[in-house]
């Protein structure tokens, strides 16, 4: 299938977005070898929303392997911003500042936890 797209010159798209899973979700697919610090945890799974940006998603998932952790959660563009403004973004469906918002409203309940985990850079 062909995606059909024109991006304007004030940069929204008209036509077909391309999905946007692969950016927005926090996947949990491939397990890594780790010791499973409290899985199963005592008190039961603990219900906890992360809002992390989309290239620190991946250790939210290492942290669900090694706890009873259920994930719900955002990506967002960077450490700075919610969502993406520019139009190769533009192109990924989920990826703008308003459907970003829009997302969190619709997933974030009063009775989780809520986390947000900096970016850690190491300079080796």
């Amino acid at each position: 299938m062909t995606a059909a797209l024109v991006l304007l010159g004030d940069g929204s798209v008209q036509g077909q977005r391309l999905p946007g899973d692969y950016i927005n979700d926090i996947n949990a697919g491939y397990v890594t070898p780790h010791i499973p610090w409290a899985k199963p945890y005592g008190k039961g799974k603990i219900e906890a929303f992360f809002i992390v940006p989309w290239s620190a998603a991946r250790e939210v998932a290492e942290l669900a392997q090694r706890l009873d952790l259920v994930v719900f959660g955002e990506t967002t563009f960077s450490e700075r911003s919610l969502g993406a403004k520019d139009p190769y973004s533009a192109l990924v469906w989920g990826t703008s500042p308003e459907e970003k918002a829009q997302a969190l409203r619709k997933n974030c309940r009063n009775d989780m936890m809520l986390l947000s985990l900096p970016i850690l850079i190491s300079l080796f």
